[in-house]
């Protein structure tokens, strides 16, 4: 029912995340689980990750989760599969769950535990524009690859988040409060480079967007004067009171109706 990846450069946390898994119902008789081994080196990325499940069965969910998370706040296999049913039931073109994001108007909300504190009072699901990668769900079907131009480590969750958007789908928050043990960090030369990166892919994609995630604000546009506008503390204090929408350039908002 579910195939649990996770990229590993601890193995003794990994199995400690594992332990956590099938103690909470996660069985190997009916989940798989899958490592990709980075303890010696960056071999594998989540972008690359993301795109290769493509090429793999269909069949099930996808969890692409931390090493360092644990399953330790008293839900397991049966919780998650009654959310999704549940997150079904609501929105048949949902593509990625997760437990912590940013909606639209800018709000985080979310269930998890960890050094930040980001459990966050809500009713779930709540559609989300950006989610935090210590948990991803993906749909087995429809099925979303990262762009193709974008690596590393950071900023992925908000890559599908947005790809599912601009395909007429959605991401979702949902009610499965787990441990992370660790909260990022969004200061480091490593997370500023990937958000150069990540920004300088997605201009191209929208006349304007300001979008939050659990790391960062992200302001973008195709246009250099849009973008510097976007950067201005007066007009993002407007943002602030009004709620953000995205704007699509009009070849990309063609494209997202063709897929509806």
């Amino acid at each position: 029912m579910f195939r649990i990846c996770t990229i590993v450069n601890d193995l003794a946390q990994y199995r400690a995340m594992r332990d956590s898994f099938i103690a909470a119902g996660f069985a190997p008789d009916r989940c798989s689980f899958r490592l990709y081994d980075n303890s010696q080196g960056n071999e594998y990325d989540p972008f690359r990750v993301i795109s290769s499940l493509n090429t793999e069965s269909p069949h099930g969910f996808v969890i692409l989760c931390h090493q360092d998370i644990r399953l330790d706040r008293g839900v397991g296999y049966e919780e998650l599969l009654r959310r999704l049913d549940q997150l079904t039931a609501i929105d048949g073109q949902w593509a990625v769950a997760g437990n912590f994001g940013i909606t639209l108007q800018r709000v985080g909300v979310g269930k998890v535990n960890d050094p930040q504190g980001t459990s966050c009072p809500a009713s779930f699901p709540q559609k989300v524009i950006s989610l935090d990668e210590n948990f991803l769900v993906f749909r087995p079907d429809p099925r979303l690859c990262s762009t193709p131009e974008l690596y590393g480590f950071h900023l992925y969750g908000t890559d599908v988040c947005l790809n599912a958007y601009l395909s007429g789908l959605a991401c979702y928050v949902i009610d499965f409060q787990l441990t992370h043990l660790s909260g990022g960090d969004s200061h480091s030369p490593e997370f500023q480079d990937a958000a150069r990166r990540f920004a300088g892919a997605w201009n191209k994609r929208f006349a304007w967007a300001v979008v939050d995630t659990p790391c960062t604000a992200l302001r973008m546009s195709r246009w250099g004067p849009v973008r510097k506008l976007l950067n201005s503390s007066k007009v993002n204090a407007v943002l602030d009171r009004i709620g953000v929408s995205l704007v699509p350039c009009p070849e990309w908002a063609r494209s997202r109706e063709v897929r509806r």
